[in-house]
């Protein structure tokens, strides 16, 4: 049997049979492999605010790369490190909570493709989001379970990853620590806020919390945000096509920003 090599398409093997088969690039085993990656769309999204999503990702070097795909894309084609399980995040305006998803050796396969397929999801952004922040540290990271972790985080937050602790969690793997009793869920806070507008939506569906109207005066409305957690908490009007920022904090004041989504900074 005879092999040679056919630009970077693939290898070209002559049977003993005189067939000549072709075999995909990807069997040269190189350090970095085609993947398509689906994005969700966002609770905002399907409220008819327009969406684009940067995609965040890691390299074979322990950079991070980031692809920017243009508004009402959701598929897209990038080069992930084939070995390790590599973690990808989107992230709906570059700016909000993003999807994400784990690649590992047998995740996404198709028997007649190079091409690995990756669905992001809503639920797996916050572990996702962990783990590429760490990436520099993957030694330290191979040794997490990530499917334990991650149905850990969804059973503290009941429902909602984002209300555990990631800085502790953070912690806890680089110090060789994690264990169930480093997950937990941050305290949840109730604000009133007097805003323009009632109709306010989270930017995760995976928040389990509530918007209750109060009361309405001169076109005011007295809200009631509950189980809301320290930081910055982001919330779309499509009525009034409005974005709404909070930041609570833990003796019940709160810090607000209104203003329309092309106004706020993206953060990748």
């Amino acid at each position: 049997m005879k092999t040679g090599q056919s630009g970077c398409s693939g290898i070209l093997i002559m049977s003993a049979a005189g067939c000549i088969i072709l075999f995909p690039g990807c069997f040269l085993l190189s350090p970095e492999i085609p993947v398509e990656v689906l994005i969700p769309v966002c609770s905002w999204g399907e409220e008819g605010l327009k969406m684009s999503y940067t995609l965040v990702y890691p390299d074979g070097g322990g950079s991070l790369r980031r692809k920017h795909l243009e508004s009402g894309k959701t598929r897209a084609l990038i080069r992930l490190p084939r070995e390790g399980c590599v973690p990808v995040t989107a992230y709906p305006l570059g700016r909000l909570k993003p999807s994400g998803a784990f690649l590992d050796r047998d995740s996404g396969r198709d028997a007649w493709s190079c091409t690995r397929r990756l669905e992001l999801k809503e639920e797996d952004g916050a572990l996702a989001e962990i783990m590429l922040s760490l990436w520099r540290m993957k030694e330290r990271c191979d040794l997490v379970s990530l499917e334990t972790l991650q149905a850990a985080l969804l059973e503290e937050g009941e429902g909602d990853p984002w209300s555990c602790d990631s800085e502790m969690i953070r912690h806890a793997i680089l110090t060789g620590e994690l264990n169930y009793l480093r997950i937990r869920k941050l305290q949840g806070l109730s604000i009133e806020a007097v805003l323009p507008e009632a109709d306010w939506i989270s930017e995760t569906k995976c928040w389990a919390g509530e918007v209750a109207v109060l009361g309405c005066q001169d076109e005011q409305y007295t809200l009631l945000f509950e189980d809301l957690y320290p930081g910055c908490a982001r919330f779309y009007s499509p009525g009034a096509g409005l974005e709404l920022h909070l930041f609570p904090e833990k003796n019940g004041a709160c810090r607000y920003i209104i203003a329309r989504p092309s106004a706020f900074a993206v953060r990748y």
